[in-house]
């Protein structure tokens, strides 16, 4: 017999549709030759052709990639500092760090966006490609320390315990190494025969 599709299966195909058919619909639409793009105007490359000769679309695309590149690099860094803190905090300051992360989730994108801007344009501060990093920031962060802290807790203590261990040792093995260097560079510096000198003079001192 034939099982029939639960309702969750259905809504969850619905919602994954409703996802990804604009951005189907994006694509097919970026190779047709119709300027309404209401029908089929046959395939074309045209538009592409025009964006790369477009110095502004390039100057966005720059851009965009700065401020993506730069936004996950300082999300991480925010976001695995928080999780190895939280590892250690108090049960208090753990609540106000998911509070406070979690806020920045549940708000909507639009409302977050506003207050950033309205709170920028009341302190003069000049907006740019700071100001667009910041605010990515503050929405990626979230997410990012979510994700890290979910895995952070199926680790144990013992990669800190092995880390701290080894930042101890590797400026005792550095330091060794440097001694050992300095030995063998000042006996590497010591004139030919001198070694069998300094036995001759021995020999006559006895």
């Amino acid at each position: 017999m034939r099982r029939r599709p639960s309702g969750l299966a259905v809504v969850s195909v619905v919602v994954l549709l409703l996802l990804y058919a604009p951005i189907a619909v994006v694509v097919v639409n970026s190779v047709n030759g119709d300027e309404s793009l209401v029908g089929w105007g046959g395939f074309t490359t045209r538009w592409f052709t025009q964006a790369i000769h477009d110095g502004q679309v390039r100057d966005a695309l720059v851009a965009s990639i700065e401020v993506a590149l730069l936004s996950t690099a300082i999300s991480l860094v925010l976001a695995v500092t928080a999780a190895l803190w939280a590892r250690r905090a108090s049960q208090r300051a753990r609540r106000l760090l998911d509070a406070t992360t979690y806020m920045r989730i549940i708000l909507p994108e639009t409302v977050l966006a506003i207050g950033l801007f309205l709170l920028l344009r009341r302190e003069n501060v000049k907006l740019g490609v700071a100001t667009i990093v910041i605010g990515h920031v503050v929405f990626n962060s979230a997410y990012a320390t979510v994700v890290i802290q979910a895995r952070m807790a199926t680790l144990t203590d013992t990669l800190e315990q092995a880390a701290a261990d080894l930042e101890l040792e590797i400026p005792h093995a550095l330091g060794d190494r440097r001694l050992a260097d300095m030995e063998g560079v000042g006996c590497a510096r010591e004139a030919p025969g001198s070694h069998h000198r300094r036995e001759q003079a021995q020999q006559m001192q006895v």
